[in-house]
C-alpha cells in the first residue's frame, strides 16, 4: 500500500522532471515461491528526467554546490528553491502521516532500550575487570 504524490515541473531546457514520493506501507516478499505482504513504513522518492530517465532515491535534501536548493543523484539537474520547497513540503506532508510518527516512535524506543543495554553491559565489562 502507497500513499503517493507527485510533484512535476519543466526545466529551463523545456525537458520534464516528475518526482514521485510514496509512503510505502506495506511490501511483498518473494519466500520460497510464496508470496508474503510484510508491513513496512518507507518513504520513497524516485524521479524521472527526460533525457536521463528514471532515478529512484535521488533527492538530495541539502547539497552545498547548488546554492539555489536540491539535486538529483547521477546528474547536473539543479533544482530551484521553489520545486525543492514543493517536494520538501510533500515529504513534511507524508513524515506527518500516523503510521510515520508511530514508526519514530518505536525507533526512539528501542534506541533507548539499546543505550540502557549498553550501559548495562559496560558497567559489567568495567566490574569483570577489577
Amino acid at each position: 500500500m502507497k500513499n503517493t504524490n507527485t510533484v512535476e515541473w519543466k526545466t529551463s531546457k523545456g525537458a520534464n522532471v516528475k518526482f514521485v514520493i510514496a509512503l510505502v506501507l506495506s511490501k511483498v516478499n518473494y519466500c520460497d515461491g510464496a508470496n508474503v505482504t510484510v508491513p513496512e513504513c518507507e518513504i520513497e522518492i524516485s524521479c524521472n528526467i527526460e533525457g536521463y530517465g528514471f532515478l529512484a532515491g535521488g533527492f538530495s535534501s541539502k547539497n552545498p554546490n547548488t546554492p539555489l536548493g536540491g539535486s538529483v543523484y547521477g546528474t547536473k539537474l539543479a533544482i530551484v528553491k521553489e520545486n525543492y520547497d514543493r517536494i520538501n513540503a510533500v515529504i513534511d506532508e507524508l513524515k506527518s502521516a500516523p503510521e510515520w510518527i508511530a514508526k519514530q516512535e518505536r525507533i526512539a524506543k528501542s534506541n533507548e532500550v539499546e543505550k540502557d543495554y549498553q550501559a548495562h553491559c559496560n558497567m559489567m565489562r568495567k566490574a569483570m575487570a577489577e
